[in-house]
């Protein structure tokens, strides 16, 4: 089952694969290495990290029989970007994104949440630098008076882990 709601998907955000899988999938490549304070191995590559945590987040959500936090994003970001229902169960197949059903449940606890003045994620920062993406999603209607048509705007947040020197 994937986390019920959208806090609880915001700790499994925080938590990452487990440290088990991402250690094997590291040493399948590297014969030797050491472990950070978090249980995972150390890397000097920038690129390579999250190649290994996004392969330790698919093995995990195929032992655990539970969508991980890339596949319910990564659904998600397409679902807007395209509308189309049938790629989403297409991939969901293959197990790279969440089920379509997930992902509309999802946006919907979103949707409530954002609509109630709550803060969906407790770990925005004050002098962090923020990028915001806002997409006009028109559900591919298009009509010269926008009558009778589907209309949402959707936002999304980014920040950096760290506060750089800009």
């Amino acid at each position: 089952m994937p986390p019920e709601t959208a806090r609880e998907f915001e700790k499994s955000l925080e938590d990452g694969p487990l440290p088990a899988l991402y250690n094997a999938i590291y040493m399948t490549m590297f014969n030797t290495g050491e472990e950070n304070l978090y249980g995972y191995m150390k890397t000097d590559s920038n690129s390579l990290a999250p190649k290994i945590w996004a392969i330790a987040l698919d093995w995990e959500s195929l032992i655990t029989r539970k969508s991980s936090a890339k596949q319910v994003i990564l659904g998600s970001t397409l679902l807007r970007m395209t509308g189309s229902k049938t790629a989403i169960r297409l991939l969901s197949k293959s197990n790279h994104v969440a089920s379509y059903n997930e992902i509309k449940r999802y946006n919907v606890e979103w949707a409530n949440l954002s609509g109630s003045r709550v803060s969906l994620f407790s770990n925005m920062r004050k002098g962090i630098p923020t990028h915001s993406t806002v997409d006009n999603n028109d559900g591919r209607q298009e009509t010269m008076t926008g009558a009778g048509t589907t209309h949402d705007t959707n936002q999304t947040l980014f920040q950096t882990n760290k506060i750089t020197n800009c």
